[in-house]
C-alpha cells in the first residue's frame, strides 16, 4: 500500500477514535500507533512524487496533531520514540515542511514534560524508547518498528 493511502487510512481511523467511536468498535489504538511509527520511517526512506509530498505531509501533521495533542496521554517512551523519528524525518525535508514538523515537536514536548526530561537523560538501566543498552554504550535504534 502506498504512503498516501496509509496516511489517509490513519487519518480516518484517528478521527473516528477522536470522536469516541473507538469504544463502540472495541479498537486497540496501539496497532494504529505502530503503523504511524512505521510510516514515519518510510517517508524518509522512499522517494516520493513531488506533487504528492505536500498533501502527504499535511495528512501526517493532522494525524500527529490528533494523536499527541488532542488524545489521551501516551507513555514517555512512546512520545520519545516518535519525537526521535520525527527529528530524523525533518532533516530529510525541504524547509517548508521542516518548520511545521519542528513546531509540532515543540508542542509535543511541551505537552509531555516527563518525556522531555527523560529524553535529555540516558540511564544505563533504561530499556525501551528505541534504545539498545549495552554495558558501555547506549544508542538509538531507529530500525525498530514498535515505538
Amino acid at each position: 500500500m502506498g504512503i498516501s493511502n496509509i496516511l489517509a487510512a490513519l487519518l480516518c481511523a484517528f478521527q473516528i477514535l477522536e470522536v469516541g467511536a473507538g469504544t463502540t468498535f472495541n479498537v486497540d489504538e496501539r496497532d494504529f500507533l505502530n503503523a504511524l511509527y512505521s510510516v514515519l520511517q518510510r517517508l524518509y526512506e522512499q522517494p516520493r512524487h513531488p506533487r504528492l509530498e505536500l498533501k502527504d505531509y499535511l495528512a501526517l501533521l493532522k494525524v500527529l496533531d490528533i494523536v499527541f495533542l488532542h488524545r489521551k496521554q501516551l507513555s514517555a517512551e512512546t512520545v520519545n520514540a516518535f519525537v526521535k523519528r520525527l527529528s530524523i524525518l525533518q532533516m530529510h525535508m525541504m524547509p517548508n515542511v521542516q518548520a511545521p514538523i519542528l513546531f509540532l515537536i515543540k508542542q509535543i514536548l511541551n505537552r509531555y514534560p516527563s518525556a522531555r526530561s527523560q529524553m535529555l537523560e540516558i540511564e544505563s538501566d533504561a530499556i525501551g524508547g528505541g534504545f539498545g543498552i549495552t554495558p558501555t554504550i547506549s544508542m538509538y535504534r531507529a530500525e525498530l518498528n514498535d515505538p
